[in-house]
């Protein structure tokens, strides 16, 4: 790793293009997972790993769009579009 390439890790990548609308559509779909992980575990600390898990993918998720700066598309990545609804909607989607 050079030193730029760490530096970038470290700085602020203010989120430009569809950027806000994918990382709303991972919370959106995480945030349902974790509902359904709830929902059929039971309490303890295991339950407890899993919905961090859930939030420590989003959170690399999230990492992988702010930081890839070679990421080109027409405004259509998987079909989401700012037309289409909320992100809510789009994530549920890929969740059914």
């Amino acid at each position: 790793m050079h030193k730029e390439e760490l530096d970038s890790l470290f700085m602020y990548h203010a989120p430009s293009g569809d950027q806000p609308l994918r990382y709303q559509v991972l919370r959106e779909a995480a945030k349902h997972f974790a509902a359904i992980v709830l929902e059929c575990t039971p309490s303890g600390a295991d339950q407890s790993a899993a919905i961090r898990k859930i939030r420590e993918a989003v959170m690399t998720a999230n990492a992988a769009i702010a930081l890839d700066r070679h990421f080109v598309h027409g405004g259509n990545m998987m079909g989401l579009t700012t037309d289409e609804g909320s992100a809510k909607d789009q994530a549920k989607r890929y969740s059914d």
